[in-house]
């Protein structure tokens, strides 16, 4: 993990239930009395036996209902998952799964993890996990089988599109890092940044955006946190500092301390800026967008965001539980409030960016397509293919030697490498020229580049 715990500015502090002090009164003894009654009463009439540790959960529970809708007491299952997902790391296989009609389904293996080195594929339909069928299980209970500690070994058991009997792989959990980041550069030399997450990851991975984007002498970003959820305030703090110029990017308000001042320190910012928000951008996404707006190095474009202005802290608990408290509410560079209120964009687009995975596959390039591979992105390729004009068969995700010939004449007529084989620039070319020929998908997207054009020229 990129930085220790203690790093984690004003939302994540680990302390043990002992450091915790609990002042008892009168009062207090009263209500741990009337507490220790009502289980009592629940454990003496109530039809079922219940264990005393899951009515004191269910006590605990019942106290953050009195707080704000962030505030949360995590079961120690669920207190791993959450810091899993804002630190973005975990052990296991490093897949992303969804439930289908009976079994989970894969949707994609994340790139170098073991589920991808293992051949794990799109489509790919997970029916048992060391030896168990999972039948009708959710994914949250199919991705706990498959977690586990790095080094330990699991078996997968799937069902392929084209192949007959299950196919049993064997693998070795590893730490999964997530990375949150996707970066490329588009026509006319801009820079673009998607930030799926705050995690302790973003700053290592958008360093690695910002240095390939100044060799280049890109001039302008556009930066995407569309459904964008939040996350760590250090990463969105630190990750500003690179974008804006000298000034503050957030104040932070607690109830008995002084406000506290993150602030930029660049003389020069090196980017003008358009973000792309939308109703899915929370918390340290409207962070970094408030900054960015209120600073004037950049304009939002999309609509209004979410209007999540709070802070929360994180303790850990001795037992493996855990509580998110929230702490503070935090307020843009000018001083406005927005929780429950959201950011406005300067420009309001809806959101029309239409989802074609329902009637196409997807196809990543991550991996060669090669003659005789049966799979999803086969399929992908052929409906590309076919809605090109080329005169593909039969649509049915076999990579055959009608498939190939196909794809040759593909490679022929756009002068790639004449193989047979869907490498990287293959598929990026045929993904290329099949959203052109859908026309544009995303008018957000085409609001922010025709902005920020206009930003460039002045």
């Amino acid at each position: 993990m990129k930085r220790t715990w203690k790093s984690i500015i004003a939302i994540v502090i680990i302390l043990s239930m002992l450091s915790v002090p609990v002042l008892a009164d009168e009062t207090t003894s009263s209500m741990m009395k009337k507490l220790e009654n009502l289980m009592t009463i629940i454990q003496t009439y109530y039809y079922k036996d219940v264990k005393t540790s899951d009515l004191i959960d269910g006590a605990i529970k019942g106290m953050f209902g009195v707080l704000d809708k962030n505030s949360t007491y995590f079961m120690p299952k669920e207190y791993e998952k959450f810091t899993s997902n804002i630190f973005g790391e975990f052990a296991g296989v490093g897949i992303y799964i969804e439930e289908g009609e009976e079994y989970i389904r894969v949707i994609s293996a994340i790139k170098d993890t073991p589920g991808y080195r293992a051949g794990i594929q799109p489509g790919d339909i997970i029916m048992y996990v060391d030896g168990k069928e999972i039948k009708g299980f959710s994914t949250e209970q199919a991705a706990s089988m498959m977690r586990g500690q790095a080094g330990t070994p699991v078996r997968i058991g799937i069902r392929r599109a084209g192949v007959s009997e299950i196919i049993y792989i064997d693998i070795t959990r590893e730490i999964i890092t997530i990375n949150p980041v996707e970066y490329e550069i588009l026509p006319d030399n801009i820079g673009f940044i998607k930030i799926t997450q705050f995690n302790g990851h973003v700053m290592e991975n958008l360093n690695k955006a910002l240095a390939e984007f100044k060799a280049k002498n890109v001039q302008g970003l556009i930066i995407d946190v569309r459904n964008n959820p939040g996350g760590l305030l250090d990463e969105v703090v630190e990750v500003t500092q690179q974008l804006i110029p000298k000034g503050p990017i957030v104040h932070i308000k607690y109830k008995d301390k002084p406000q506290e001042t993150y602030s930029s320190t660049l003389e020069k910012a090196p980017y003008k800026i358009v973000m792309l928000v939308n109703e899915g951008s929370a918390s340290a996404s409207e962070i970094m967008a408030g900054a960015i707006k209120e600073s004037g190095v950049g304009k939002l474009v999309g609509v209004k965001t979410y209007g999540k202005g709070t802070v929360q802290t994180v303790l850990n608990l001795t037992d493996g539980s855990g509580l998110k408290v929230t702490v503070a509410n935090y307020l843009t560079p000018k001083g406005f409030a927005l929780d429950g209120i959201g950011i406005m964009p300067d420009f309001e687009v809806q959101n029309t960016t239409i989802d074609i995975s329902k009637e196409y596959a997807a196809i990543t390039g991550e991996k060669s397509i090669k003659l005789k591979a049966v799979s999803l992105e086969v399929l992908g390729v052929q409906q590309r293919l076919k809605a090109l004009g080329y005169k593909i068969g039969s649509l049915d995700g076999v990579f055959g030697n009608g498939t190939l010939a196909i794809v040759k004449q593909f490679q022929k007529d756009n002068k790639l490498k004449l193989d047979g084989t869907m490498d990287a620039d293959d598929v990026k070319l045929l993904n290329d020229k099949f959203n052109s020929l859908m026309g544009s998908k995303d008018a957000q997207l085409d609001k922010a580049i025709e902005e920020l054009k206009k930003m460039i020229a002045q």
